[in-house]
């Protein structure tokens, strides 16, 4: 709504809502039913127009992305709590993005002047998002023994470092990197 492209609120909250809950279904089957039932009404939803205009698909097509990069996404922490080493991995990952973010913010927000992605997130800095990669990598170094002790080096450095790349764009706060 920020960048001015609509979407369809209330179906995204709900059907995210469900899409979520669904991970809890003791098959994977449900999930796949109830994810699929949720594009098709929302792909439904964008062909019912206003009478005499033609539909529009850019609400189904945010209102989806938003369902699946937020819910389904979210549906997959609980299925990887339930992981041998879930409960360690989701505290790990946790603990990289929070350091990650709050660096980014910081550092971003005092020395910040080159803009990342004005139109989407106008205040995303280079900076932060520099600092946000450095303070990933740091966190993931400093967390592994205490937090999941069982990962080696090197998956703690990619990681780390994926987490610091993806962690602009993909992290739900906007103003993140200020």
């Amino acid at each position: 709504k920020r960048a001015g492209v609509p979407a369809f609120g209330r179906l995204g909250l709900i059907a995210g809502v469900l899409v979520t809950a669904s991970f809890a279904a003791p098959t994977r089957d449900a999930t796949l039913s109830v994810v699929g039932a949720v594009v098709l009404g929302v792909l439904t939803t964008g062909l019912v127009g206003r009478r005499g205009a033609p539909p529009s698909w850019e609400p189904s097509a945010v209102t989806l992305l938003g369902i699946l990069y937020i819910n389904w996404l979210l549906g997959h922490a609980l299925w990887l709590r339930n992981h041998a080493a879930g409960v360690e991995l989701i505290l790990f990952l946790a603990w990289v993005t929070w350091l990650g973010e709050s660096g980014a913010y910081l550092v971003g927000s005092r020395f910040g002047h080159r803009k990342l992605a004005p139109v989407v997130s106008p205040q995303k800095t280079v900076e932060g998002a520099a600092a946000q990669l450095i303070v990933s990598l740091l966190a993931a170094l400093a967390g592994q023994p205490w937090l999941y002790p069982s990962l080696g080096l090197s998956s703690v450095m990619i990681l780390g470092a994926l987490l610091g790349i993806v962690g602009p764009w993909l992290v739900g706060a906007p103003d993140a990197l200020v």
